[in-house]
């Protein structure tokens, strides 16, 4: 069964879409029940990946049955939410996310439950719901390394949520605790349309006046009406070496009564120089 499953992984790998489930069919048929649970989940994911949504959902019921107590239950759950989502049944994705980030086993479990259930609220524009799953997923992810992705993103929804609910004192409040530079550039935002300074005095200071044409900084000049800065130009160093270099040669040469030394010397120095043209070889003859 091992090299079966490996079979398969490789026939999927490369493209080999139906012969892949077909191959896993046959191993699930063949497995102890301990392990078929987890060839079950990855028979989902692949209906998934292959944009075959329906199907995924009929294959997650089966998964479920065979995972019920057992490690790969919440796998099993957050895969079936998922195939919910991928098939537009919003609703039964939502309430499972909702239920798996109260149950599931471990809390990364549970903040990526969260973070998923904000962001099909968020594309659904249930923007109270979407709120409340960020900030979620923001207080349990914070410590775990699976998370540390959703985390520094969900600090920063929350803020935006609340203010597509027309919550701006929330979203002020969250934006304010975020400290990303989005957060900060959305602050700006939240702010100025509330008639505080502060806000045009983060959009200018942080954003517009700042160098280049990232999307935040072009967003702010066109927020403020301002062009961007002027780029300074640039200023040449002073070569505190050159100089006495030349002085030392130029001594030299006076006292050995070779005038001509100080230059044939600094044209040896220079005849690699990337940036002078070839020196002929005539030039560094003695």
């Amino acid at each position: 069964l091992r090299l079966e499953r490996r079979a398969a992984l490789a026939e999927w790998a490369n493209g080999g879409r139906a012969q892949a489930l077909a191959r896993n069919a046959r191993v699930m048929r063949g497995a102890p029940a301990p392990e078929r649970g987890d060839d079950a989940i990855t028979r989902v994911q692949w209906l998934r990946d292959w944009r075959r949504p329906a199907a995924s959902v009929l294959a997650s019921d089966t998964a479920l049955r065979w995972t019920r107590g057992t490690p790969y239950f919440d796998r099993a759950r957050m895969e079936r939410a998922r195939s919910f989502r991928a098939a537009s049944r919003s609703d039964s994705a939502l309430a499972l996310y909702q239920r798996l980030g109260r149950t599931a086993g471990s809390p990364a479990q549970r903040a990526m439950a969260w973070w998923e259930c904000g962001r099909e609220a968020q594309d659904e524009s249930h923007w109270s719901l979407a709120a409340r799953a960020f900030r979620n997923a923001d207080s349990l992810g914070r410590g775990h390394a699976a998370t540390a992705g959703v985390v520094r993103q969900s600090s920063t929804l929350v803020g935006l949520m609340e203010w597509m609910a027309g919550r701006d004192s929330a979203a002020v409040q969250a934006l304010r605790a975020s400290g990303d530079r989005r957060a900060r550039f959305w602050l700006g935002v939240a702010l100025r349309r509330r008639g505080v300074a502060e806000g045009d005095s983060i959009l200018r200071l942080e954003f517009a006046s700042q160098p280049g044409y990232d999307l935040l900084a072009v967003a702010a000049r066109e927020t403020l009406g301002v062009s961007p800065p002027r780029p300074r130009p640039a200023v040449a160093s002073a070569d505190s070496v050159e100089p006495r270099l030349v002085d030392a040669i130029v001594a030299l040469s006076g006292a050995l009564a070779l005038p001509d030394a100080a230059a044939r010397i600094v044209s040896a120095r220079d005849r690699n120089d990337p940036r002078l043209g070839r020196v002929p070889k005539r030039a560094i003859a003695a």
